[in-house]
């Protein structure tokens, strides 16, 4: 049995090589309380296939360094079954998540950055804390778990290692949940099945839906980074510049009547998370081809970053729905909350 399948994206920006991970798990795991016959222990090494060293963090890793991370839902409870497989297309100190390939069909492909990393950072936490009985892998949830996870990522000696997990059925009294580390070279593994616990369970417990993996914050700039906004639309031509701690009307280099007021507004557009991803390519077409209608509302922002190009924000409202195109997101449209418009109501008295 293949555990992990990918669709694969035509993101030109992303250099995709789908993988197809071949982890059968009635191979890779097993229920016996010593390594099964035929495996050379591996010596020294943490979680190795000879000893499982219980109460111990099982993975050794930089997880702000981490390239990959490959997941499975198999959820039969919720209906939820997915994969996906997000990639760092960035570096350590500024991190750019996208899922590059899923059992989804996506037009937007930007993944939540924070949520990803620190979930990485607490699969360093869990720890094997008792083995589990005799008994076939379908008695611990184990056949299909219910999260499957693989990740690339420096071990402690800097080399990048892939790890692997398995999660299935929860032990309520216990207080821990089946899992096993299925065998692969160059891995921190154990064939045995063992409960487990740690903060990456209650980060899992977030992933109610596919959709979690997502971005929903809208915009990706901060307010701090911002330099000048220029807006453009019905009864709407108004610009600001940043001028150190404060913002000044452009041209005339009058103050703001009310900052306060102003920063609240930018601080709302920066936090503002989407309503729905339009992943249908007809309905996105559309929209992108409504876009360029002269009522649409425009923001224009530039950031403090020397050369960077402008940032275009769309705005529309039709039949009650509000939508949002963005440039550092261009292939795709949203439909955002109606909040956003108050960011273009007339500022001239502020």
């Amino acid at each position: 049995m293949t555990l992990f399948r990918f669709r694969k994206f035509t993101q030109p920006s992303l250099p995709v090589v789908v993988l197809a991970i071949a982890a059968s798990l009635s191979n890779g795991c097993t229920s016996r309380n010593e390594p099964p016959s035929g495996v050379n222990p591996a010596s020294g090494g943490l979680g190795t296939t000879s000893e499982l060293k219980l109460n111990a963090p099982l993975f050794s890793f930089s997880h702000e360094q981490a390239r990959e991370l490959n997941l499975i839902k198999n959820d039969p409870a919720s209906g939820d079954h997915w994969t996906a497989r997000i990639i760092n297309s960035g570096s350590a100190e500024k991190p750019d998540w996208k899922i590059a390939s899923s059992s989804m069909d996506l037009i937007d492909v930007r993944a939540d950055g924070p949520y990803i990393v620190h979930l990485l950072d607490t699969l360093r936490t869990l720890q094997a804390f008792e083995l589990a009985p005799e008994g076939p892998l379908s008695s611990f949830g184990l056949t299909t778990p219910l999260f499957a996870l693989r990740w690339l990522a420096p071990n402690s000696n800097g080399q990048m290692t892939e790890n692997e997990i398995h999660l299935g059925d929860s032990n309520l009294k216990a207080g821990g949940i089946y899992a096993c580390l299925p065998a692969r070279s160059g891995a921190v593994s154990h064939p045995q099945v063992f409960l487990v616990r740690g903060a990456a369970l209650e980060m899992l417990t977030h992933l109610a839906r596919f959709e979690a993996l997502r971005l929903r914050k809208l915009v990706t700039f901060e307010t701090a980074e911002l330099d000048s906004i220029a807006l453009k639309g019905p009864g709407i031509q108004w610009s600001v510049l940043r001028a150190k701690d404060t913002w000044q009307e452009a041209p005339s280099r009058r103050a703001l009547h009310d900052p306060v007021n102003f920063q609240r507004r930018l601080e709302g557009l920066t936090h503002l998370r989407i309503l729905r991803f339009i992943d249908d390519a007809r309905e996105n077409t559309a929209l992108k081809k409504a876009f360029e209608e002269t009522k649409v509302s425009r923001a224009f922002f530039t950031l403090r970053q020397n050369g960077s190009q402008p940032i275009t924000l769309k705005v529309r409202q039709n039949q009650g729905k509000t939508h949002a195109w963005i440039s550092t997101r261009p292939d795709a449209t949203f439909e955002v909350y109606s909040d956003i418009l108050k960011f273009f109501k007339p500022l001239t008295q502020l």
